[in-house]
């Protein structure tokens, strides 16, 4: 019989991304933070959420990236926040297509069938 501290390591394995999930999340966020610093004038981006504290468990649905805008963006400052999510919501459906980008109430959502 299994020991419960072996139990719980097997539970804890399988809820966990594997090396080939995490490798591929990295991948795909990395592309889109490249399309956005191209695109924009970032000043520095991050990732936040539970991907980032490596709390994230299967199945993988989303990677958080706060982005931090540059001086040249300043003009978007005193807009209503919508004016930069549908202008990120613009540059990644060129890339990605209408079908893959999502604009939400406090972000855009790329949709991946692999994160």
């Amino acid at each position: 019989m299994i020991s419960l501290t072996d139990a719980f390591k097997k539970f804890k394995s399988r809820m966990e991304l594997n090396e080939k999930e995490r490798q591929n999340a990295s991948k795909r966020q990395k592309e889109v933070r490249e399309h956005l610093d191209a695109a924009f004038q970032i000043d520095r981006s991050f990732l936040t959420g539970s991907y980032a504290r490596w709390t994230k468990t299967k199945p993988l649905k989303d990677v958080d990236i706060f982005f931090v805008l540059g001086e040249d963006e300043e003009h978007y400052r005193n807009k209503h926040p919508d004016k930069i999510l549908t202008a990120f919501f613009d540059t990644l459906v060129d890339v990605y297509g209408s079908s893959a980008v999502k604009k939400q109430g406090r972000s855009v959502g790329v949709v991946s069938r692999k994160w």
